[in-house]
């Protein structure tokens, strides 16, 4: 409150401080009760004028005189003519090519006082003001009364019409108005939004009429200038990010990180570095979503990783897209075998640079896990001679008839008892030259050798065929 009441008292003293625009120029009488009936008549070619003197350069606003038409209504004109500094009185003969300015004007009877309204501009000099008829198309006859006052000693002349005669028209009434420069800068008080301070430029910020050389608030925020942070940008909050001392308004690098407003991509917020991770022209560090994918940076799970699904396969809280080991096992992603999936003994069967836990073929063997009967033993073939489901090549027993494998002397035989009559090592289920008999005969004597060493070969073809099925039926 108290600083507005100070910026309003401030204003108030810059206009009371204002010179007065209005300045009479010359006046060579007043108007008084004569004047009805005494004075001067104007022919058609007579002009009647008066002298003055300008020290500096005038803006003419307005001029005339008292006077009215001789017995009717018509034209006058009235102008200002260079006047001899001796004489007080224009170049003879008169003529219109002499006169500085000049303008016509209606007069009517009986007499009354004529304003004119111009914008000429006088140079310091002597000067004659002049009105009469006949030229430039004023034809009226004109009839100028005296006043009772006259002002100071004037000149008057009037010509008939290249000649001047001086005096004897004391009391006639004429006027010159306008303005000056006070503050020499060049303008005229009327247009000077400064008129007792020089200021040629007439700059005004504000456009408040009053120019920055004599306002005390140039912007027109309420805060005087010589005490606001931006005088030339209005900015009444006075907000200065950085503490400079220069209101943001005005400040061309508001945060204060070296990097001016315009190129800076956080203008608000100190980023020397301009990082910004999505190219996006914001910068991370007033980027709310610096990745740009969409995910807000405090509910993203990789920030400055774009991952719009926000896949975390471990369930850590890091994304996948930014989490160095995505399962969690304890073996980094580029040196993981299974970087998805749990396997910290990183092994692989097949050694194929793929851990079994995320391997669909373990063994390499062509067929895929979930149809190979042994998923960690390579068999393509896929044999499984007990037809039990695991393949021969990892079933410990590949004939199902309880003894395993390495122990069995028919392995792919069903042969519970491990029979071998010859004790070769080879079971009678699968022997083809075994010494024992068959327990129910065969029926045959010793003779007949030669269709009986024709048929031993098929036998030994045959007969462990129908053992192993014998074991496998039961």
């Amino acid at each position: 409150m108290a600083r507005a009441l100070a910026w309003v008292v401030a204003v108030l003293a810059v206009v009371v401080a204002q010179p007065s625009r209005a300045e009479v120029i010359y006046e060579s009488a007043t108007l008084g009760t004569t004047g009805g009936t005494v004075g001067t008549n104007i022919s058609t070619t007579q002009w009647l004028g008066s002298s003055f003197t300008t020290t500096v350069p005038k803006k003419i606003t307005s001029l005339g005189a008292h006077l009215g038409g001789s017995g009717g209504n018509g034209q006058l004109f009235i102008g200002i003519w260079p006047a001899d500094a001796g004489t007080k009185v224009p170049p003879a003969p008169p003529s219109f090519g002499d006169a500085l300015h000049a303008t016509t004007f209606p007069v009517r009877f009986p007499s009354e006082e004529h304003t004119v309204a111009v914008g000429w501009v006088l140079p310091a000099g002597t000067w004659a003001i002049v009105v009469g008829s006949h030229s430039p198309g004023a034809t009226a006859s004109g009839f100028v009364p005296r006043t009772d006052s006259t002002l100071g000693t004037p000149t008057f002349f009037h010509s008939d019409p290249d000649q001047w005669f001086t005096g004897g028209y004391g009391s006639v009434r004429f006027f010159v108005n306008g303005v000056g420069d006070t503050d020499g800068d060049g303008v005229f008080d009327d247009t000077d939004n400064c008129l007792a301070v020089p200021n040629l430029d007439q700059l005004d910020t504000d456009l408040d009429l009053v120019g920055n050389a004599c306002d005390p608030d140039d912007d027109g925020d309420t805060v005087a200038d010589g005490v606001d942070n931006c005088p030339l940008a209005a900015n009444a909050d006075q907000a200065n990010l950085d503490g400079d001392l220069m209101g943001d308004a005005c400040d061309p690098d508001d945060d204060g990180d070296g990097v001016d407003d315009v190129a800076d991509n956080c203008p608000l917020v100190v980023n020397v570095d301009q990082a910004s991770h999505d190219a996006d022209g914001l910068g991370d560090a007033c980027d709310p979503d610096d990745d740009g994918d969409g995910v807000l940076d405090g509910a993203d799970n990789c920030p400055l990783a774009s991952n719009a699904l926000q896949t975390d396969t471990d369930a850590d809280t890091s994304g996948d897209a930014c989490d160095p080991d995505d399962d969690g096992d304890g073996v980094l992603d580029v040196a993981d075998n299974c970087p998805l999936v749990d396997n910290a003994d990183q092994a692989s069967h097949d050694a194929d640079g793929l851990g079994d836990a995320c391997d669909t073929d373990d063994d390499g063997d062509g067929v895929l896990d979930g149809a190979d009967n042994c998923s960690l033993v390579a068999n393509a073939d896929q044999a499984d001679a007990d037809t039990d489901g695991l393949g021969d090549a990892c079933d410990g027993d590949d004939d199902a008839d309880g003894v395993l494998d390495v122990a069995d002397n028919c392995p792919l035989v069903a042969n519970a008892d491990q029979t071998d009559a010859d004790g070769d090592g080879r079971g009678a289920a699968c022997d083809g030259n075994d010494a024992e008999k068959p327990a129910s005969g065969c029926g045959c004597g010793s003779g007949g050798g030669g269709s009986l060493l024709l048929l031993l070969p098929l036998a030994a073809l045959l007969l462990p065929r129908r053992r192993g099925a014998r074991g496998k039926g039961g």
